[in-house]
This record gives C-alpha cells, structure tokens and sequence, in this order.
C-alpha cells in the first residue's frame, strides 16, 4: 500500500500520479516498467515518489486495487451477490458492458492487455488470488440457479465458473473499439450466451 503521504496529497497531484502509473502500465509488462518514466510524467522530485510508494512492488498492488475499485463502481449490482439475476442474463449484461468500461477507461484495457502479457502477474500472488475470488463468485452465482432450479443440476459448477472466468480475462475483444468491432463482438457475446442457455438451463 502507498504511505500516509500519498493519501494526504491535493487530489490534483494523487490522480496526475495515477495517471502517470497506468499510462506507463499501459505501454510497458510489469518487467519492463520504468518508475523513472512514472517520476517524470507525474512532473514530481524523484525523492518525494519515495516518500509515497516503497517500490515498483507497491505501485503494482495500488494500481491493482485502483482498477478493482472503477471497475466495481461501475459495474456496481452486475456484481453484487444480493442482485437478483439469473447468472446466464448476469453474464451477458457484463460482457455487453465491458465495451463501455473499456471506451470510458481506455487505459485499463490497455493495462489488461500488458498483464496478459507479463509472466510476473501471471504467477504473482495477487494475480492467482484475484482468478481464484473471480472463479469462486462465478461458482457462487451458478450455484444459485442450480439451487433455484434455473439451471441444471448435473453442471459441473467449478469447471464451468473456471471456464468463464478464463473467457472474460482475455483481453481481445476490447483491443479494437470501432462501432463496427463492437457490433461484431456483441453478437458474438449473444451466440455464446444462446449456447450457454441451451446447455445450461432447465427451462431452453
């Protein structure tokens, strides 16, 4: 976690910091990061980065749980486990609107493409924690339609979360955001929901 410092800082300063973190996590791997690209865009003194964040290590975790917090505000009840959707209608309103979160925070896509990329997050801890919390929610979701009766019940629960959750991840559909690329992706996203419902559901 970034020091007390960071916090306390004018909110101008904080996001022109933050800003400067993700473009440089959107054009670099983690491997590759330079906090020397970071210090100068972010037009502070390379001692006054020190007293906010120890090291590359903790602008990683930041910027992780920065991406997680715009990510929940906007999609805020699609991923509320009180909401009441079916999982399957649930998925495709995520799907669907993650064109609209990628064209809002085009970094991030950007940023999601390069972790894609990096060995370092793919075998970091926090990487594997946050596939093994998004894996058990997606359980969590199925499961309640298959204790509704809305989904079938011999679904492997686990192996079908762990699937979708591998789908969602990959960062592909977002890389070119044309009108026409989306319309395409979107109704690839409603083929692949069809085939979800008449494999998974009782009432297809």
């Amino acid at each position: 976690m970034p020091k007390n410092t960071f916090f306390n800082l004018p909110l101008d300063k904080k996001n022109r910091i933050m800003d400067a973190i993700m473009d440089e996590f959107g054009r670099n791997t983690y491997e590759h990061i330079n906090l020397a690209n970071i210090i100068r865009d972010s037009e502070i003194p390379r001692g006054s980065f020190y007293q906010y964040f120890v090291d590359k290590d903790d602008v990683f975790h930041h910027l992780i749980q920065e991406i997680q917090r715009l990510k929940y505000g906007y999609f805020g009840p699609l991923f509320s486990q009180e909401s009441d959707i079916k999982f399957i209608d649930r998925l495709e309103r995520i799907l669907t609107s993650s064109f609209g979160f990628a064209i809002k925070y085009p970094t991030i896509t950007k940023i999601g493409q390069k972790l894609a990329e990096s060995n370092f997050y793919r075998n970091n801890p926090l990487a594997i924690q946050s596939i093994e919390m998004a894996n058990q929610t997606f359980e969590d979701w199925i499961q309640i339609d298959v204790d509704k009766g809305f989904i079938k019940r011999d679904i492997d629960v686990k192996y079908v979360a762990k699937i979708i959750v591998k789908m969602i991840n990959q960062p592909i559909y977002y890389e070119n955001l044309s009108d026409e690329e989306i319309t395409k992706n979107k109704q690839e996203i409603k083929v692949l929901i069809d085939l979800l419902k008449k494999g998974m559901e009782t009432d297809v």
